[in-house]
């Protein structure tokens, strides 16, 4: 979660057209290009970078992806001057201003202050779906697995459309109701488009991990899972000045940091600065609450599996100090920044 944003696509560059006029942008808007891109290089430093997220933003403003043919009129530019501004003065992620993040094979909508999808955590739930598909492929059951704060859906939604057919049904969770909507938008477009693999089904549910009632209401009638994946709030507040701006200012801090007692909404420096000097924990207290729900959350006869994604230096800590004996075939795996990113394990029987 710490590191900057980085969205993939397949964007082709193009010569703009005033609509009107029919001249390039080069000829009727060329020195407030030139100058909305030395804008945006004032917060993204590499030229490249820069150039291809005002390419971005122009085919956001189109409609359309940016051909040799794409025409833009004045109002539509005065419309990317004001897009322009927002990401710079307001330091809104690019995600939020185009509304859309890929994950894989999904395109998966994103809105403020619902966290973006990002590229370490598809990383993982590729690699984890590989694993459950040959590890079960041959088991007569379908697997049940829990998503431990879905947010947009990205995990459970990935693994459904990447899973074998007719192998899981999956429940995400997540005590912000926005994200349980917005989590059902994504599972809609999904099915709408065919993306979920035939037979594995997603349903997602408004529940809070620190509730005592918090296995009833994500269990329902499943009678627990197989397998419990999460991606938990875990930065520190001593990590504060590692996350990126955009991601301090317009993402859910309940989604960020570590910390059991967040504020729902922590925009201004100073409320910011308070919670930093009275949080003194490690950002570990989701991890701890997860590993001390599994034993009711897992069931006797199942897989019994818990994948974990946790920051850059806690992967050790959480094998070793919150995952006691009581665990079995611990791992680590690398994200591929070579960073460890995610702990696997299972709960004996």
């Amino acid at each position: 979660m710490i590191v900057d944003l980085i969205r993939s696509s397949s964007l082709r560059s193009g010569i703009w057209i005033q609509n009107s006029r029919k001249f390039s942008v080069s000829k009727c808007f060329g020195n407030d290009r030139n100058h909305l891109l030395e804008k945006l290089k004032s917060v993204i430093p590499l030229q490249e970078e820069a150039i291809q997220e005002l390419k971005w933003m122009e085919s956001h403003v189109l409609g359309m992806n940016l051909t040799k043919n794409a025409k833009m009129n004045e109002d539509q530019f005065q419309k990317l001057k004001t897009t322009i501004n927002e990401r710079v003065d307001q330091r809104k992620p690019l995600q939020y201003i185009l509304g859309t993040q890929p994950f894989g094979s999904l395109d998966l909508r994103v809105r403020p202050p619902i966290l973006i999808p990002r590229t370490e955590t598809e990383f993982w739930t590729r690699k984890l779906s590989e694993r459950l598909n040959l590890e079960y492929q041959n088991v007569n059951r379908t697997l049940r697995v829990l998503d431990i704060g879905t947010g947009s859906g990205c995990i459970s939604l990935f693994l459904a459309s990447e899973m074998n057919e007719n192998s899981v049904d999956i429940v995400g969770m997540d005590v912000n109701e926005e994200a349980i909507s917005l989590a059902e938008e994504n599972l809609r477009d999904s099915l709408e488009r065919k993306q979920i693999a035939r037979g594995n089904s997603v349903k997602f549910v408004l529940a809070d991990l620190f509730d005592d009632n918090f296995e009833g209401k994500v269990m329902g009638e499943m009678g627990g899972f197989d397998v419990v994946v999460s991606n938990p709030p875990y930065i520190p507040m001593s990590q504060l000045d590692l996350v990126e701006e955009g991601a301090r200012m317009w993402e859910d801090p309940r989604a960020l940091y570590g910390h059991r007692r967040i504020l729902s909404s922590l925009n201004e420096s100073n409320q910011m600065d308070r919670l930093k000097q009275k949080e003194t924990g490690d950002g570990m207290d989701f991890f701890r609450q997860i590993e001390s729900k599994c034993s009711k959350l897992l069931s006797e006869n199942g897989s019994r599996m818990l994948v974990m994604e946790t920051g850059f230096d806690q992967a050790k800590v959480v094998c070793d100090s919150i995952l006691g004996s009581k665990w079995s075939e611990k791992e680590i795996w690398e994200d591929q920044f070579g960073t460890e990113r995610v702990v696997y394990s299972i709960l004996r029987k």
